[in-house]
């Protein structure tokens, strides 16, 4: 009942923007407009990226009527929603669950650890604690004033400007009323684009405790416990094969869990810094082309790179932490080769000929679970922003180019000597 007319309204404000003859618009900057109705657009795109993901299935039932496709089954595919909150959602997680082991090709319930032996309880069990666990993270309540304020930042700031301006706020004709009014809703439209930014930075970190807790379980169970502030219901023994097979299968499942919301968060973080480019480039085409604009459609650029790049920086720092953790996975990897190959050598030296051997082989073991692990999560199948792995060099790559491209355009403003007149127009 808002969204839906927002959009027309803002499309129909665009429109005009553009065709409306000039002389009906004279307050009125049509690029503040087409900054404006950017939002809409990049919404609409991350919307095209979620029926993208969707199979077969999917889109079978959503063609039928109810109860082929419900009110519910919608809400659970919305990212901030059925994803947001998930353990609120019976059934979602399970059947996340399910998918990702026919996806990875893995059957959790035949497998149990060497501590179950003898009980009901399995490796799918095990797994299930684990996403209880991490998928119980919700976004914090005060996500809702962030994205509130991000917003009002930028829609104060440009009404402030056109004010001192002396531009009127809604304009003398019906045309110039809805230009201004579509721009100000688009800008109010943003509120979602913000919440995707929060979401995804979210869901990066709750795969990472996810890991975690997985690697707490076969690594250092005490510290790593600590170090996610969770009691620890899964525990693999480092000197049972069997232990060590479970906790391959587990991890793989855990990497395909949720895959195709987890493939939306890296597009809908790549769009918003892609957005952010956008304006910088906006920007820069105002400054070094002396285009005719008002002094308000600079601010409203400016304050749009500074939010969406904050916001579109904090989920990028979250895929950085996620993919950091399979670089600690093969530290503690090759940490516990070590420890497990001193083992047995002590124990070869000091036993005697008639004895067997008391250490299993588990180094070998170890070593081909770190060789994997580094091919599928750090080579082959990485978490990627902008179609790059999730690094160090990547974030200071993206910030450096938003800075440099943000440098260039006061460059560009203060060589050509723009001038604006008293009410905020720029002087040819």
């Amino acid at each position: 009942l808002i969204v839906y007319p927002g959009s027309w309204l803002i499309t129909v404000g665009m429109f005009l923007a553009i065709f409306t003859p000039q002389e009906m618009i004279a307050e009125i900057d049509p690029l503040q407009m087409l900054c404006a109705y950017a939002f809409l657009f990049c919404r609409r795109i991350i919307v095209c990226v979620k029926y993208g993901y969707f199979d077969k299935a999917d889109f079978s039932a959503l063609s039928q009527p109810a109860p082929k496709w419900t009110w519910n089954k919608s809400t659970q595919k919305l990212i901030a929603v059925g994803w947001g909150k998930p353990k609120q959602f019976p059934g979602l997680i399970k059947a996340e669950l399910a998918l990702a082991e026919s996806m990875a090709g893995v059957a959790l319930a035949p497998l149990q650890l060497s501590k179950d032996a003898g009980t009901t309880r399995n490796l799918e069990d095990a797994t299930l604690d684990i996403l209880d666990s991490a998928y119980g993270k919700e976004l914090p309540k005060q996500t809702n004033l962030v994205i509130l304020a991000s917003v009002l930042l930028i829609l104060i700031s440009f009404i402030v400007t056109k004010h001192l301006a002396g531009v009127p706020l809604l304009g003398h004709t019906v045309a110039s009323t809805l230009i201004n009014l579509g721009t100000y809703t688009a800008i109010l439209s943003g509120m979602g684009i913000m919440g995707f930014g929060l979401m995804c930075a979210l869901d990066f970190s709750r795969r990472k405790m996810a890991l975690e807790l997985l690697d707490a379980g076969l690594f250092n169970t005490q510290e790593s416990g600590q170090r996610v502030n969770i009691d620890l219901k899964t525990v693999f023994d480092p000197m049972s094969p069997n232990d060590l097979r479970c906790w391959v299968a587990a991890r793989e499942v855990l990497r395909k869990f949720g895959e195709r919301y987890y493939l939306r968060v890296q597009s809908y973080t790549s769009i918003l810094l892609c957005f952010s480019f956008l304006c910088v480039s906006f920007l820069n085409f105002l400054a070094w082309t002396g285009t005719e604009h008002h002094i308000s459609t600079v601010v409203l650029l400016a304050s749009n790179i500074v939010v969406i790049a904050t916001i579109g920086s904090v989920a990028m720092r979250s895929a950085i932490l996620l993919q950091d953790q399979s670089q600690k996975s093969r530290s503690q990897l090759l940490a516990n080769i070590l420890s497990t190959e001193l083992d047995e050598a002590e124990h070869a030296v000091y036993r005697s000929d008639k004895a067997t051997a008391s250490v299993p082989d588990t180094s070998r073991i170890f070593r081909q679970i770190d060789t994997n692990l580094n091919f599928s999560e750090l080579i082959f199948r990485p978490t990627t922003v902008l179609g790059y792995r999730a690094d160090s060099d990547l974030i200071t790559s993206v910030i450096g180019l938003l800075i440099t491209g943000c440098l260039l355009a006061i460059q560009g403003f203060a060589e050509t000597g723009f001038v604006y007149s008293g009410a905020g127009w720029l002087l040819n």
